[in-house]
């Protein structure tokens, strides 16, 4: 038996993983925010968080593991940082529902932290549009906290 192996483009590694996904139940901003996390990783070449997590994401989507009617929220808890509330969703859904408000903080303040807690892993979390010379992971710094179900993510810009 031979192996075959299939080049996939980005929108067909983007249709898998949102068929995959949804049909494990995740829909809305916490399913479009993974996709997109993915898509950007296989641009990329990060494999390990690309489509190498999808069987990952879906047994944890079935399980409830992770929480797929997640509700992101933030609040600003000094001058120049911000906690956002994951909700165990996707730490995706949560940078996306804080990105604007975390970017006008830097450029009102100078230097920011955007914190994401209650979260599910964050393969590639990142600035999608670019704006106001803001671009993706390069300035994103991850730690994770110290359950092995929970993770958190840091972002820090000067």
């Amino acid at each position: 038996m031979t192996e075959q192996n299939k080049t996939l483009t980005l929108d067909e590694v983007a249709d898998l993983a949102r068929r995959a996904m949804a049909g494990c139940g995740a829909h809305g901003a916490q399913l479009e925010q993974a996709v997109q996390s993915i898509v950007d990783a296989e641009c990329d070449g990060i494999r390990t968080v690309g489509l190498g997590y999808l069987p990952l994401y879906c047994g944890h989507l079935q399980v409830g593991k992770l929480n797929c009617d997640a509700t992101p929220r933030h609040s600003q808890i000094a001058p120049s940082a911000i906690r956002s509330e994951a909700d165990n969703g996707f730490a995706h859904a949560a940078f996306a529902e804080s990105e604007a408000d975390f970017y006008a903080l830097v450029k009102s303040q100078g230097i920011a932290a955007l914190s994401i807690v209650d979260s599910y892993s964050a393969g590639v979390v990142c600035a999608a549009h670019g704006d106001g010379g803001f671009d993706r992971h390069w300035f994103c710094q991850f730690t994770l906290g110290s359950c092995t179900c929970a993770g958190g993510s840091s972002l820090f810009w000067h």
